[in-house]
Order: structure tokens, then C-alpha cells, then sequence
């Protein structure tokens, strides 16, 4: 409870700060083609999602926790340097520090327990959290539709088993939130650098020592919507000679809006995300 106490508000007070900071600066995401918003939105909530995140795991005590730490700033950092540029990095840039990071904590002893040869358990468990951070990171492509379905399963998977940085994750995405949610419509965007560490931490922490997902073939169940949604986002662009990485407005979240409404289609995948932690959880 502490924990998720202390992200939310950590959360929800720096990204107060930053939107102050945002309305000074002009740093805005302005329109642009593949966007769904129409007004400049102020951008930085990254920095309070990491603040928040950080805040609830307390000091981080141990070697891994100290790499974990270590991947989050410097993923804000990259997705922190693509926001202040506009997106003009290169495509490949943000898939490869999410590729770094991964590979790091393979290294320093997270792996799914898939494979008996060491080597290649952690390359598994790499391209796996690889994948499914990149996913998660594009998820995030309208209002609300990263902070809450990674607050659900992050709160499903982690509060039975008292898992402290599942439920940081959760309470900074809540935190998060209060700025972020279509109410009714966001006051504030995550940005990339709030995207990269959320989608990071979403897919790895699942494979950390203590939450119920770890050593199993569960944490393939967790993020199926987000993948399965941009494994067929990237064949339909290819199909139609585009680059699989270019961003539209052709995700779940903009079709499921367009035909139910805003929040029956964001509760539905919040919903989806749930259910899928419930079952990775109780395989």
C-alpha cells in the first residue's frame, strides 16, 4: 500500500510540476500525420511516471535493482532527447535502447526460465521483453491507453504476491493518469520519455524474482493485445509499402474508439489487459 501510495502521488505531483514548466517552454507535441490529436498537448509526463516509479521502490538496494534503475533513466533520457527533437531520431533508435536495456538485465540474471542452456534462456527473455516493450510503447497512441491497462495488470499481477515494483509501476501509471485520462480529453502527454521506461518496466518486471508471472510461459499472456496489435500495424503498413515502425491512426485503440466511443473502448482494453495478468498470474 505504501508503495503504491507513494508513485501515485509522487506521479501526480511532478507531473503537475512539469505541466507548469510545458505551458512556459512551449515543449508541446504539436499535430502532425500518424497523430490522433488535433491541439498541441504539452509533453513531460514521462518525467513523472520515472519519478513516481521511483519513489515507490524506495532505495534501490542490490546489483539488479541498481541496473533496473539505471535502464529506466537512461530509456527516459532517450525518449526524453526524441521529444525535444520532434520525433526526428532515427526510426531504429528507440527499438535499439529498448534492445540495450533489455539485453542488460538478461545479463545481470533476469530470465523466463524457458531454456535449460543459460545463453539462450536470457536471448529468449530479451527479444521477448524487447517485443513487448516496443508494443507497449506504441500503445500509447490516445488518451489514457497506456497509464491505465499497465495499472490494471500491473495491480492484478503484482498486489496478490506483494510485489513492491509491479505496484510502483501501477501507482505511477494511476498518479500518471490524473493528467493523462480523456476527462475529457488528456491535459498532458507521457511523450516517449515516458513510453520507453513504462513499456520497458511493463515487460520486464513480470520476469523479476517474486511476482507470480516469474519462470513461466505466463508472461507471454500479459501483453498478447499490445503485440498482436502491432505485429499486425507493422505487416499492414509493409503490405502496403510503408515502413513497418512509421506511425498511423490504424491501432485497436483508434478503431475501437471511432466504432464504440472513447472510454467504452479504453475500459475494454483496461479490461483485456486485466484478464490477460489474471490468467498469466494463475498459470
Amino acid at each position: 500500500m505504501q508503495a503504491l501510495a507513494l508513485s501515485a502521488i509522487g506521479a501526480m505531483v511532478v507531473c503537475g510540476i512539469v505541466l507548469r514548466l510545458a505551458g512556459r517552454t512551449g515543449f508541446h507535441d504539436t499535430p502532425r500525420p500518424g497523430r490522433a490529436h488535433k491541439l498541441a498537448m504539452p509533453l513531460g509526463g514521462g518525467l513523472g511516471l520515472v519519478a513516481g516509479f521511483l519513489a515507490g521502490m524506495g532505495p534501490l538496494e542490490g546489483d539488479r535493482e541498481m541496473l533496473l534503475g539505471t535502464c529506466v533513466v537512461g530509456l527516459l533520457v532517450v525518449g526524453l532527447v526524441d521529444d525535444l527533437v520532434r520525433g526526428r531520431m532515427g526510426r531504429w533508435v528507440k527499438p535499439a535502447a529498448l534492445a540495450a536495456a533489455a539485453a542488460a538485465l538478461a545479463v545481470g540474471g533476469l530470465r523466463p526460465g524457458w531454456c535449460a542452456d543459460p545463453l539462450l534462456d536470457g536471448l529468449a527473455g530479451a527479444l521477448w521483453v524487447t517485443a513487448a516493450a516496443a508494443a507497449l510503447a506504441v500503445w500509447d497512441h490516445a488518451d489514457g491507453w497506456l497509464a491505465l491497462p499497465v495499472a490494471a495488470a500491473a495491480l492484478v499481477c503484482g498486489w496478490p504476491a506483494g510485489h513492491v515494483p509491479l505496484i510502483a509501476l501501477a501507482g505511477a501509471c494511476l498518479g500518471f493518469a490524473v493528467w493523462n485520462a480523456p476527462l475529457p480529453r488528456a491535459r498532458m502527454f507521457a511523450g516517449d520519455a515516458g513510453a520507453l521506461p513504462v513499456g520497458f518496466l511493463a515487460a520486464s518486471l513480470p520476469l523479476w524474482e517474486g511476482a507470480p508471472t516469474a519462470g513461466g510461459w505466463g508472461i507471454l499472456v500479459i501483453w498478447a493485445l499490445p503485440v498482436a496489435d502491432a505485429v499486425r500495424c507493422s505487416v499492414r503498413r509493409m503490405r502496403a509499402g510503408g515502413h513497418p515502425l512509421d506511425g498511423d491512426i490504424g491501432h485497436a485503440g483508434h478503431l475501437g474508439m471511432a466504432r464504440w466511443g472513447v472510454w467504452p473502448a479504453l475500459l475494454g482494453a483496461t479490461g483485456a489487459c486485466a484478464a490477460s495478468a489474471w490468467l498469466a498470474s494463475a498459470g
